[in-house]
């Protein structure tokens, strides 16, 4: 019976939605196709050299965390939420199985539910394994995560690796000028591209930062527009106070998301050699290195 990772031991929790796009783009499609039919397998070999790297390191209590199929409840309150997106390339549709299947076949778990985004399990993985006295590295280039970093190192932190560098409080202030609990805050009031979040007209990071600087956090600067300066400055925060709160909502991460896989059940991860070989061969190679070894890693 697993027991789980124990107090101190660090656990990977990965945005693979995140992650998968990201190989997508970063790996070439030319010289990854299968030996047989026409299949990109660019994701998929990125995955898989992700996975090899982290095992390499000495990673052994890996979480990946994927969308749920169906709309969430952010495009529910706001129907525009990530409507600026491009339709996914057919080529990336087509590895989403694939990679499903192959993160399976290594027994690793898959954590995926309906209609939730990943970004909420992997706060809900984070706040629970915080607690439960463990070492997070979150795996994720997404900026909206950084509200969950914690702590330095040791039990109970957690940092996200972005790209090959840890990211802990010290750097999202650099990178933000507020720490990790206001990020939530200053992005409410900036808005978000990415997800379609418009933020205040006129506000920017750098007036968004120093009406927090000023007031100390966003429920009190709301509570407080009277006394913002300049007076017109108060009045559009005024004027724009629902969409704040809903954009606020909005970006807040749903960390009380019950768990799919409790903590406990998780099992030190043994890749299977077998497993990658099968997986491979049906695309024509004689071993999985083959594959993974075909293109040089930048």
């Amino acid at each position: 019976m697993n027991i789980g990772p124990q107090h101190g031991e660090r656990v990977y929790i990965i945005d693979a939605t995140n992650k998968i796009h990201q190989l997508y783009h970063a790996v070439p499609i030319a010289n990854t196709m299968a030996m047989t039919g026409d299949q990109p397998l660019n994701a998929v070999i990125g995955w898989v050299r992700v996975l090899r790297r982290l095992y390499k390191d000495g990673v052994r209590y890996i979480v990946p965390v994927f969308d749920g199929d169906g709309d969430g409840w952010r495009s529910e309150l706001f129907p525009a939420y990530k409507s600026g997106r491009k339709p996914a390339d057919p080529e990336l549709v087509s590895q989403w199985p694939l990679v499903h299947e192959l993160t399976r076949a290594l027994q690793l778990p898959m954590v995926r539910e309906p209609n939730i985004e990943a970004d909420d399990l992997v706060a809900a993985y984070v706040e629970a394994a915080s607690e439960r006295g463990l070492e997070v590295v979150v795996v994720s280039n997404d900026k909206d995560l950084m509200q969950l970093v914690r702590g330095e190192v040791g039990p109970g932190s957690a940092r996200q690796l972005v790209d090959r560098d840890l990211v802990g409080p010290a750097e999202v202030r650099a990178k933000f000028g507020v720490g990790p609990e206001r990020l939530g805050d200053l992005l409410a009031l900036m808005g978000d591209k990415s997800d379609a979040i418009p933020g205040v007209p006129g506000i920017g990071k750098a007036k968004a930062r120093q009406l927090l600087d000023q007031h100390g956090d966003l429920a009190t600067m709301l509570a407080d527009w009277a006394f913002i300066q300049p007076s017109r400055v108060g009045d559009l925060i005024h004027r724009h106070e629902k969409n704040i709160r809903l954009w606020r909502r909005l970006v807040a991460l749903e960390a009380d998301t019950p768990l799919p896989i409790p903590l406990h059940e998780l099992a030190p991860w043994k890749p299977s050699k077998a497993a990658l070989d099968e997986f491979f061969s049906r695309f024509g190679f004689p071993r999985w290195e083959a594959a993974v070894n075909r293109y040089d890693e930048r």
